[in-house]
């Protein structure tokens, strides 16, 4: 039977993972405070979005981030780490993670491993293809995910 020990584990085992906008706040630690001050009772995690910090960055240019521009880039996901996101998630079947190349995703994932130290960043894919090349795309995550000390999944 369901009894307060079951609730009190269960509620120890649940994590919500929300989306990668933070609902409208600009920063993770703003959301965050928000959910916290309205005394809601879970357990809250949340990816920063590639493909917000490149738009912040780079609008809708396809060109690859030069220096400064990728500068930026990880000045926006050393906030967002400093902030307690778990992790960088891209959406590469969507404008821009669709502009952005491997070496540079290779790259960023690189910089949230060495920004985030002790327990790895997640790294959450929604892959480039899921259908007639599915595994050149599986060979790309796999790529980004296993060459750069990040938690692929």
């Amino acid at each position: 039977p369901y009894n307060d020990t079951i609730r009190d584990a269960l509620q120890a085992m649940i994590v919500t993972i929300v989306g990668t906008g933070f609902s409208g706040f600009a920063r993770f630690r703003d959301y965050a405070s928000y959910i916290e001050e309205r005394g809601l009772a879970i357990n809250l995690a949340s990816y920063v979005g590639q493909g917000i910090i490149r738009g912040c960055v780079m609008g809708s240019s396809a060109d690859p981030a030069g220096g400064r521009e990728f500068s930026a880039m990880e000045r926006f996901l050393e906030e967002a780490l400093e902030d307690g996101v778990i992790g960088i998630s891209t959406g590469l079947i969507y404008p821009p993670g669709s502009m952005t190349g491997s070496d540079e995703l290779i790259r960023l994932m690189k910089s949230a491993a060495r920004i985030k130290s002790g327990t790895p960043p997640v790294y959450a894919t929604h892959m480039r293809n899921e259908g007639g090349d599915i595994h050149t795309a599986l060979k790309e995550a796999m790529a980004i995910g296993g060459g750069s000390g990040v938690c692929g999944l």
